[in-house]
């Protein structure tokens, strides 16, 4: 449980740094530099969000190997360290309670969307699209031609983005863990080369004095 709330406010407050980040500077920005200026938060914060859930992933397979070795050494294990222990499951049910609320919120709009009047103030598709401002940039170049309904469509995928990078990050916990090993152990015996000592040559007894 502990693992999941750690995803899931990860996945949180990603997403809340894209919309703030969008709000402070797109609504200043217009056709292709707001689709090449969202295209690129976008991208930098997947790769964070990796990186987040890469490491939280490895943290707990380094938990689970460190009380495996406790417990093949007979020490007692409090119930709780358990819980932040590597499990796919954890991260898989942190995705679904990060992206839910989104989700929801995408899929309720858009029907919304298709069947209120165009004449009337549809408030809760503005909340939503200030909500998913990072991604109608990215239509900015053709705003004035694309239908609308296909931008509010677009909202529903658009919630999965960010918290699954923060699960593929999770669920390749195990092979960043492997990967940080073998670099030790490479690091561990280039330092034992380097403090090796070169052992002096021996004297021949049987060679005259000079």
């Amino acid at each position: 449980m502990k693992r999941e709330k750690y995803l899931v406010r990860r996945g949180l407050m990603l997403q809340g740094v894209l919309l703030v980040v969008s709000l402070i500077f797109l609504l200043s920005m217009s056709g292709w530099w707001a689709f090449a200026f969202s295209l690129a938060l976008i991208a930098g914060v997947c790769m964070y969000a990796l990186n987040e859930g890469a490491y939280l992933g490895d943290k707990a397979v380094a938990m689970q190997k460190l009380i495996d070795k406790q417990q093949a050494e007979g020490r007692e294990i409090a119930p709780e360290r358990y819980n932040e222990v590597y499990d796919w499951r954890v991260g898989v049910r942190a995705y679904i309670y990060t992206v839910l609320p989104f989700l929801v919120i995408a899929i309720v709009n858009y029907i919304l969307y298709l069947s209120w009047p165009e004449d009337t103030l549809n408030t809760m598709d503005l909340i939503v699209t200030i909500l998913f401002m990072p991604y109608v940039q990215l239509f900015s170049p053709w705003i004035e031609t694309i239908d609308t309904a296909i931008v509010r469509l677009c909202y529903i995928p658009a919630s999965l983005i960010v918290p699954a990078f923060v699960l593929i990050g999770y669920l390749r916990g195990p092979v960043y863990y492997e990967r940080k090993m073998k670099e030790m152990m490479k690091g561990s015996k280039k330092k034992r080369r380097r403090l090796r000592v070169t052992p002096k040559p021996r004297k021949d007894r049987n060679q005259p004095e000079i």
